[in-house]
């Protein structure tokens, strides 16, 4: 069984169910001290948010962050580079967790020091790994080269698999008889790659537990997502320390989604993993909504609302692309556990109306609200929104 950890007032790993994290998108100093902030983040904790990180690159910023810890619902985590007087300050301002990179904060008794503060004051710590940012030739602590690494970096042995598979000529019928049971160039590199990463994750574990620290999460990122399987995989069979999980870097909402999900969605259906972020070039909350919905879709997650919308045709007389664009956040945020759909046309609005707890469709020139299958009242354009959240409200 994966080893419980306790991050603030949440624990996970153990028989606690898989959180969904984020990381706030706007430097600590541009947080609005006010019911503004407060707002998102409730409607994100609703939205399914369980944690959120905060970079924390500047010690200046210690009474915004104290702000952040005191006006956040759930557990802060800091997350900190190359300064680890950051981090001891930051366990003074009252996060739940650190995230570090050992690697980067230069020789291990600076690691120890956080180490050490972070056990008296019972913070839990992330061991974050990226495939970018490993030991070159296995060297990323005091101790010299760790066991199975590879003589590339993980970038520089991708790109070594890439580059080869392009230049070489497509093996004949022949040759694919003889080979085909060899790993290719290209999962060479990965297995080189994975192994690197958890090998140097248990290095620094080996080093904490010496501390007699074990409140720790480990995560194993990359933006290629052979590599984010294959490392999370191999870990989960060499350890017991909770997981978590995301694809690094993956891009756009589309590509984020479709990458994150095939790498995360694999890992979590076969039991690996705690926590799970995906990481968008977007907001925050279309992160959590993709999260949340990945648990839902496993069967991982019962909670939460869930949406039905169609897609815009010839049909319409509703514009449900707009009407979902601007509502979206405020339904998802009410953290009801309920379906609605939303429909354009009287095709298949009706008939997914009364499939859903809650529904608005456009029939003709006319907009309809249901409840429990049957037309509540008629709306417009204008008032559509409004009433429709607040028939969600009261239900």
């Amino acid at each position: 069984m994966i080893r419980e950890v306790r991050i603030g007032n949440t624990f996970i790993g153990g028989k606690h169910p898989v959180l969904v994290q984020t990381m706030y998108d706007k430097p600590l100093g541009g947080i609005p001290k006010d019911n503004d902030y407060i707002r998102r983040m409730l409607i994100l904790k609703n939205m399914g948010m369980s944690v959120i990180r905060f970079s924390y690159p500047d010690i200046n910023e210690h009474d915004a962050l104290k702000y952040v810890v005191k006006n956040t619902p759930t557990p802060v985590v800091a997350d900190i580079h190359f300064d680890y007087k950051n981090a001891l300050d930051a366990i003074k301002c009252g996060v739940a967790k650190i995230r570090i990179n050992p690697g980067n904060i230069g020789p291990f008794w600076k690691t120890g020091e956080i180490v050490k503060a972070a056990r008296d004051a019972g913070v839990s710590i992330r061991i974050g790994l990226n495939s970018g940012s490993l030991p070159k030739n296995g060297k990323g602590t005091d101790s010299g080269k760790l066991p199975g690494s590879s003589e590339l970096t993980s970038s520089e042995a991708l790109s070594f698999s890439r580059e080869k598979a392009v230049l070489r000529d497509e093996p004949s019928l022949q040759e694919k008889a003889v080979l085909r049971d060899e790993p290719s160039l290209r999962e060479r590199a990965t297995g080189e790659v994975s192994s690197l990463m958890v090998n140097t994750a248990l290095e620094y574990i080996s080093r904490f537990e010496n501390l007699h620290f074990y409140n720790t999460v480990v995560s194993l990122k990359a933006s290629d997502t052979d590599v984010t399987y294959a490392a999370n995989k191999l870990f989960s069979q060499m350890s017991d320390y909770p997981l978590h999980l995301g694809v690094t870097e993956a891009g756009g909402a589309i590509s984020s989604c479709v990458r994150s999900t095939w790498a995360l969605g694999r890992l979590l259906s076969e039991g690996v993993g705690s926590t799970l972020r995906y990481s968008i070039t977007g907001s925050i909350e279309d992160e959590v909504y993709a999260g949340m919905e990945l648990l839902r879709t496993l069967g991982l997650e019962k909670k939460g609302l869930r949406i039905v919308s169609c897609p815009m045709c010839g049909r319409k007389t509703f514009n449900t692309q707009d009407f979902l664009r601007d509502a979206q956040a405020e339904m998802l945020g009410t953290g009801k556990n309920l379906t609605v759909a939303i429909m354009g046309c009287q095709v298949n609005g009706p008939g997914e109306a009364r499939g859903a707890n809650i529904a608005v469709s456009g029939v003709g020139r006319k907009i309809f609200l249901y409840r429990d299958g049957e037309i509540y009242k008629e709306t417009t354009q204008e008032e559509a929104k409004a009433e429709l959240l607040s028939l969600i409200e009261k239900y």
